[in-house]
């Protein structure tokens, strides 16, 4: 559940962000592709857990658990908003207010997996997890800063940023889903 998460994420920020740069002639393009990753995030939702919910009293990995899951969902409806504003055109300002909410669980996130993880868990484990999350924390604020307030002059630093960053969430959920990090 959580490389394929950070994969299917890393290409959702990879795609939104060409559509930021202006390298797609049509916003419908970001659309189909954002409604697929989003259908997809869901669908991992059905996925069982490979690092999450393995070490720790019951509470705690319900908690793990739960704070992925919240996560995955809150990034699908990211990604389900960027394809409705793809396909309809609608304002980016909504987008840019609901990184507020994005920014909320994935500080949330970081917080526990950075905090109550390496009293559980190996070092790889909670330290993926953790930056997989302080990046979208990251994002998300890069979102809504841009987007909604609008800083324009913003543009090209959250579009290269977005780029980047997808890059390396990629490898997080590679070196999960090939067992480089395992529990």
């Amino acid at each position: 559940m959580e490389g394929l998460f950070f994969i299917l994420i890393a290409g959702a920020l990879f795609s939104h962000a060409w559509y930021l740069l202006g390298l797609y002639n049509d916003g419908r393009t970001t659309g189909v592709i954002m409604a697929a990753i989003s259908a997809g995030l869901l669908i991992t939702l059905t996925i069982d857990p490979m690092l999450l919910g393995m070490a720790g009293s019951d509470a705690a990995k319900v908690a793990q658990v739960t704070i992925m899951k919240s996560i995955i969902v809150v990034w699908a409806i990211y990604t389900g908003v960027v394809a409705a504003q793809g396909v309809w055109d609608f304002d980016d300002r909504a987008l840019g207010f609901f990184g507020v909410p994005l920014a909320a669980f994935s500080v949330l996130a970081l917080g526990y997996f950075a905090s109550q993880m390496p009293d559980h868990y190996d070092w790889t484990v909670w330290l993926s997890l953790s930056l997989g999350a302080a990046l979208l924390s990251f994002i998300a604020i890069l979102l809504f800063f841009y987007l909604a307030i609008p800083f324009r002059a913003l543009k090209s630093f959250s579009a290269w940023s977005m780029l980047v960053l997808s890059v390396i969430l990629t490898g997080i959920g590679m070196a999960i889903l090939a067992t480089g990090i395992t529990v």
